[in-house]
């Protein structure tokens, strides 16, 4: 009886104050309805629920006119009968967020964790804001922006998919997202998104830029790749665009000729004993289950290296060792693409070269035809271009002469012998020659035999001096020292050569001047470059001793002589340090927000640049590296930036062993914690 007064006494309330009625909640939630795949539904509202209500004061009729006190929590609202939904059943109520938020405009109801932006909340967040460029997936692709922001738009080509659809990715645009709401955000931090995505267009702009820095390079190093492995080996080919389900769901970037691939791009590959150790990142050893074949990777000397999709190991999402050899593409044999960027028409030049030093050491019983000879200033290739005809190979060329009087046809054994010469290096090629005697009267003027031969063994030295600059590009740091003696050699100028008899046999000195930017004993006489001319030299004259004398151009003492080599080494170091930061940008991508730490820390750094690297000799040799660091974070902010520096000196340390680090942090910051207070 007791219990069933306390219920009307509840039910009934206070009878003497009917315009308004309370409740006591003892929580209160934000809703909005969600569809199958967990994503809101657009159109429906957002709500407020208030849970466990308990009425207090009046009593409730929902035709009535009267106020509405909902008290919990801490916070007391007062709201019209019409604005709030009552389930006296299940007791809770709701009120639409709208309404709530037009009398009490700084209440927050989804507290600071929910305000993050999230990969799912920027996603939902894109969907709204540019409805009408939103395309639901097909057989081909996943669903996605398209039509705006295009990736198109960066690079010149009819590409629709858009770089927002990166946006869920790339912790830093989390960031600016989250910073942004804590300056300006109120209300539904999704459609408050939805809100800056479709009318902030200078935010959204800032935004894109950072996004696309950020994809730049895997796409066009999937692009390179492609374009690689289908010139090199033909048939059927293609690469997936951005946004397909093959490359985003099944981890397929590319097939050719019904082989599926994986491309990455990596900043090293080394073989140590029978491993090939890879640093890249983005790579699991998941991929063993995909249906993939192979593995590629895209490296910065535009060289691809393909493994077996089996037998590695990637211990991180950067660090890989296979245990089976690769192919390398562009091989070594001569291809189309060498044609393109005219190392073909170099090699063939070198080619030519050396057979007419060939021609001119050679006995020919036909007098008529060894005067023809003589009379050959130089032959230069003009164009060569494969798949000409019934021919792999057309190769033009210009056979410069010094006698008018001399018809065409007199030259023909020598051309057929430079075309045998040709297809030994390109089978099934033709040659075409062109007769040019503009320089009539240059051999008469001197020996024509003895001058042709110099000229001839100029052209190979120059040959060797640009074979080795080319060496250079794939030196490491370790090889310094070779890098260095080459940069400091300006020419090599061939001065005269004598010829002698000894038993018989004919032997041959050369004498050469090479003018140096540096001591003549600088870099062990340089023995390295002399070593390459020599080399080159014998195979086509064997026995040829060479006379160098070394001519230094610039009389500085050994101390000055030494910071070309410093500014070098310097500068090559700096080039290792951006790439380690632009590394630690792309692994930032992969972090969640468990690692916001390590991605703030690097979002921080504004750059690095080395300032100084020398050699102190206090006792053993110590190398010594100098670094400045500029942030825009407090000093100590981020543990002294240790992450940060001890992926450089990972880096460093691997071509540089033993050298020690001295960084200094620079905050490049205006106002903030440590500068204003």
């Amino acid at each position: 009886m007791i219990k069933l007064l306390n219920i009307l006494s509840e039910e009934i309330g206070d009878l003497d104050d009917n315009s308004v009625v309370g409740f006591e909640f003892k929580s209160m939630k934000p809703y909005r309805k969600k569809g199958r795949d967990g994503n809101y539904i657009p159109g429906y509202k957002w709500y407020v629920y208030f849970n466990g209500l308990k009425l207090v004061k009046g009593m409730w009729k929902p035709e009535d006119n009267f106020i509405v006190e909902l008290t919990g929590n801490g916070e007391h609202f007062k709201l019209r009968a019409d604005e709030f939904r009552y389930n006296q059943q299940q007791r809770f109520g709701s009120v639409l967020l709208g309404a709530l938020e037009t009398e009490y405009p700084r209440l927050n109801v989804f507290g600071e964790s929910d305000n993050l932006a999230t990969s799912d909340k920027i996603r939902q967040a894109l969907k709204i804001a540019f409805e009408d460029n939103w395309l639901e997936g097909d057989d081909m692709y996943s669903p996605g922006i398209r039509g705006i922001y295009t990736i198109g738009d960066k690079t010149g080509t009819d590409e629709s998919w858009s770089v927002v659809n990166f946006f869920d990715t790339k912790t830093e645009v989390q960031k600016e997202i989250n910073e942004k709401w804590k300056r300006e955000g109120k209300g539904d931090f999704i459609y408050w998104l939805a809100d800056v995505f479709k009318n902030d267009i200078e935010f959204m702009n800032n935004l894109v830029e950072r996004q696309w820095e950020s994809i730049y390079n895997g796409y066009e190093n999937e692009r390179k790749v492609s374009e690689i492995l289908s010139n090199e080996l033909g048939g059927d080919s293609q690469l997936f665009p951005p946004g397909s389900k093959k490359d985003r769901y099944e981890s397929i970037d590319m097939v050719i000729n019904g082989d599926n691939y994986q491309i990455k791009p990596s900043s090293s590959i080394n073989k140590e004993g029978r491993t090939w150790k890879v640093v890249t990142y983005g790579m699991n050893n998941r991929y063993k289950d995909k249906n993939l074949q192979y593995i590629a990777y895209g490296t910065n000397d535009n060289r691809v290296y393909v493994f077996p999709n089996r037998k590695y190991n990637a211990s991180d999402s950067r660090y890989v060792e296979h245990y089976e050899e690769p192919q390398i593409y562009p091989n070594n044999q001569l291809s189309e693409q060498f044609n393109r960027d005219r190392k073909l028409i170099l090699t063939l030049q070198t080619l030519l070269n050396q057979a007419l030093v060939s021609v001119n050491r050679e006995d020919w019983i036909d007098v008529e035809t060894r005067g023809d000879i003589d009379s050959i200033e130089s032959i230069v290739v003009d164009e060569v271009f494969p798949k000409f005809g019934p021919y792999d190979f057309m190769v033009f060329a210009t056979l410069n002469v010094s006698a008018s009087y001399t018809p065409n046809y007199a030259y023909e054994n020598l051309m057929y012998y430079m075309e045998m010469e040709i297809n030994k290096l390109l089978p099934n090629s033709k040659v075409e020659f062109k007769i040019d005697n503009s320089n009539k009267n240059l051999s008469e003027q001197v020996n024509p035999k003895k001058d042709k031969l110099l000229k001839s063994m100029q052209s190979i030295i120059d040959q060797s001096l640009i074979r080795i600059h080319k060496q250079t590009e794939e030196m490491g740091l370790g090889e310094m020292e070779f890098i260095n003696e080459i940069d400091s050699v300006e020419s090599v100028k061939v001065k005269d050569i004598q010829n002698d008899s000894l038993w018989g046999k004919l032997i041959y000195k050369l004498y050469v001047d090479m003018y140096v930017f540096g001591s003549d004993f600088g870099f062990d006489d340089y023995s390295f470059i002399k070593n390459e001319i020599k080399h080159d030299i014998n195979k086509l004259i064997p026995g040829t001793d060479i006379s160098f004398t070394i001519i230094d151009t610039n009389n500085k003492n050994l101390s000055e002589q030494v910071n070309p080599k410093s500014d070098k080494l310097v500068k090559s170091i700096q080039s290792i340090v951006d790439q380690s930061l632009i590394r630690m940008e792309k692994v930032t991508e992969e972090m969640g927000l468990g690692e916001m730490e390590f991605s703030n820390q690097i979002d921080s750094v504004e750059g690095v640049k080395v300032t100084g690297f020398y050699t102190e000799y206090m006792g053993e040799p110590v190398k010594r590296l100098h670094l400045d660091m500029y942030v825009s974070g407090s000093e100590f902010g981020f543990d002294d930036y240790s992450y940060i520096k001890s992926e450089i000196i990972g880096d460093i340390i691997k071509l540089i062993p033993g050298t020690k680090f001295f960084f200094t942090i620079k905050d490049i910051r205006e106002f903030g914690p440590g500068i204003d207070w």
